[in-house]
């Protein structure tokens, strides 16, 4: 079985208008939701899981069952506003 960490920065500012315009942040603005959101709009069925955001400064820690290069194709087709989101993955 492989497993993969990936490590990588996402854009907050516009994780943060993504996940707003879609209803993903909640009254309480919950990023926590709308990574995984994105995480599932990019990598599909495959999305990285359990992640865990660190902060700006720590980033996105996540686990795949997938390999790196699977990750990297999956995100390779994602539309433009998920790959802008997640262009520091």
């Amino acid at each position: 079985m492989t497993i993969t960490l990936m490590h990588c920065q996402p854009d907050l500012a516009r994780l943060t208008v993504w996940g707003a315009r879609r209803g993903y942040l909640g009254s309480q603005g919950d990023l926590g939701y709308a990574l995984h959101a994105a995480l599932r709009a990019s990598f599909g069925e495959h999305a990285p899981q359990p992640f865990c955001y660190l902060g700006t400064e720590r980033g996105l820690l996540a686990y795949s069952s997938v390999e790196v290069e699977s990750l990297q194709e999956f995100a390779a087709s994602a539309t433009p506003d998920i790959a802008a989101v997640l262009a520091g993955c």
